[in-house]
């Protein structure tokens, strides 16, 4: 059941993190707007591809609920910074971009740290039950 959770999680992040910046793109840009997109695109997918190959991999319950609440909080974070630059940002700034840059880094990071722990815990889990 979790791991369908973190399917429907995972899908609906890349969605959101497609759509929120294809939205919000400038279309002034011409020719270099399909790459510079993608690329930003493709960075702020890395954490969920991240969760996606730890969902299909772990085994044991509570390590993918570490993956599922990792998700929901790639998700919040990223509608809270995204938000916070584009959507809800009554000044905008031509540096509001840079939170492309930024946000996905942090997510990687603080992905980086999640997915280490509860890769740990499986492993853990996994060594004692032998």
């Amino acid at each position: 059941m979790l791991r369908g959770l973190n399917w429907i999680l995972l899908v609906a992040g890349l969605a959101l993190v497609a759509i929120s910046i294809i939205s919000e793109t400038d279309t002034g840009i011409g020719v270099f707007l399909i790459p510079a997109v993608g690329f930003f695109v493709a960075f702020a997918y890395v954490p969920y591809v991240a969760f996606g190959v730890l969902n299909k991999r772990l085994t044991r319950t509570v390590p993918l609920a570490i993956c599922t609440v990792g998700l929901l909080g790639l998700s919040a974070f990223w509608v809270w910074g995204f938000g916070g630059a584009f959507w809800w940002n009554k000044n905008p700034d031509a540096q509001d971009a840079l939170i492309l840059v930024v946000l996905p880094a942090y997510m990687i990071a603080a992905t980086g740290a999640l997915a280490l722990g509860a890769w740990g815990l499986e492993r853990y889990l996994t060594s004692r039950r032998s």
